[in-house]
């Protein structure tokens, strides 16, 4: 499986349409709906990071047990 909850997962595919928008739409794009959506998800990012970091830490652990 993917190494991602399943909460944050939701919030991945929303973050990804929501960059679709500003890529395809940058000209019509309200600023202050762009800062007003990453100031309340800021922490989404950090969600992600850490989630990041445990599935690398899990998978480091794993590749020095099968080297020992």
């Amino acid at each position: 499986g993917f190494f991602f909850d399943k909460k944050l997962g939701e919030k991945i595919k929303d973050m990804n349409g929501f960059r679709n928008i500003l890529v395809h739409r940058y000209g019509q794009v309200d600023d202050e709906i762009v800062y007003r959506i990453l100031s309340i998800r800021l922490n989404d990012f950090y969600d992600f990071e850490k989630q990041v970091d445990r599935y690398l830490e899990l998978m480091c652990t794993k590749w020095n047990k099968r080297s020992t």
